[in-house]
């Protein structure tokens, strides 16, 4: 999206919108002395947000701005974020951006994945994202607004139904489901850490808060308010709840959806696939699972609230943000291999979701 082009779809060289003004001059500035220069381009991003926020609200996707075949506005921020630099002090999250901005501006169903930014349960993520696409899935997930509505509601959504699930298994006396969410979870977490995952003290502390989270504090750190520490190594431990693929496909079922494991490493369209990095794995550790997303109908995939084209390493790619991380972090630049990959459909007999009803 060049300056010229944005001029003549929005009209903005002509517009009274104090908001288009502002844009525009920070455009014509990064126009003049194209790159990465940090003042021009943080004044655009920063001006375009405003004006969004401001002046168009929520339904800034359908506006006339972002109309198709152009949609100038997601050009235009796809432009800044491609050649906004990597700058600690700016851009933790430049290409994710910050996790209020997230939220403005992800789709409904890419709002599911944000809560993944700071809590690792990511395999949950994938199951819900999945089961967004099945109809009566999302009719029961609407009528429990606000959860998508607010970051907040989002945090309780998804304490409520992992709560109500790890709760229900432990009655149900389906150990081995509990104990292989226990396994994976002491497998990821942080070397060094003393304190081991203990699903029992989990689903112990998840009882004593209440299903509808009268009381409980999401502004904080989660953990915390979970498991009652500020002990560094306590959210270190507890700070993820992980799933191998028989977890992942017992919580399917639990939605009302059905899981069939391909052990196939190619990318499968509607499943939900496990990634890894690196080689050097076996299936001990679930052949280094680290990560798992959603691939939806169309072969999108989805993850931290961010729809991807493809795993490729362009600049719609997951591993694109992979690898940018892992440089950011100075760690050995490796890309998510798939390790696994569960295909995901209704079942025979459709039935509620058990994890919204409760």
């Amino acid at each position: 999206m060049d300056y010229d082009q944005w001029s003549k779809l929005t009209k903005s060289g002509m517009g009274t919108s104090p908001g288009l003004r502002e844009i525009d001059r920070y455009f014509s500035a990064w126009a003049s002395n194209p790159g990465p220069d940090p003042v021009s381009l943080k004044g655009l991003r920063s001006a375009l947000i405003k004006w969004i926020k401001n002046e168009l609200g929520l339904k800034w996707k359908t506006s006339l701005y972002n109309k198709k075949p152009d949609e100038a506005i997601d050009d235009l921020l796809e432009s800044v974020k491609r050649v906004l630099p990597i700058d600690k002090d700016y851009n933790d999250k430049v290409e994710l951006i910050r996790q209020e901005d997230e939220w403005f501006f992800a789709s409904e169903r890419d709002r599911i994945a944000l809560i993944n930014l700071n809590w690792g349960i990511c395999g949950f993520v994938a199951a819900i994202e999945a089961a967004y696409d099945d109809p009566t899935f999302k009719s029961a997930l609407i009528n429990v607004r606000p959860c998508l509505d607010t970051p907040d509601g989002l945090n309780q959504m998804f304490h409520k139904i992992i709560r109500q699930y790890l709760i229900d298994r432990k009655k149900q006396n389906k150990m081995n489901i509990l104990n292989s969410i226990q396994n994976i979870s002491r497998v990821l977490t942080q070397k060094g850490n003393l304190v081991q995952f203990d699903i029992n003290m989990l689903i112990d502390k998840f009882k004593l808060t209440s299903p509808n989270l009268q009381g409980m504090d999401y502004t904080g750190d989660k953990m915390i308010h979970l498991i009652g520490s500020a002990s560094d190594a306590d959210r270190r431990a507890y700070d993820h709840i992980s799933m191998t693929p028989t977890t992942l496909i017992d919580f399917l079922d639990y939605l009302g959806l059905m899981g069939t494991l391909h052990n196939i490493g190619v990318k499968e369209n509607n499943s939900i696939q496990g990634l890894g990095l690196g080689s050097s794995h076996t299936a001990n550790d679930c052949f280094g699972l680290k990560h798992w997303v959603y691939v939806d109908k169309v072969g999108k995939v989805h993850s931290w609230g961010i729809t991807y084209d493809d795993y490729g390493d362009g600049v719609h790619g997951l591993n694109a943000d992979v690898l940018r991380i892992q440089k950011e972090r100075n760690e050995k630049q490796e890309k998510w291999i798939v390790r696994y990959t569960i295909k995901v459909a209704p079942k025979p007999k459709v039935q509620q979701p058990q994890a919204i009803v409760h």
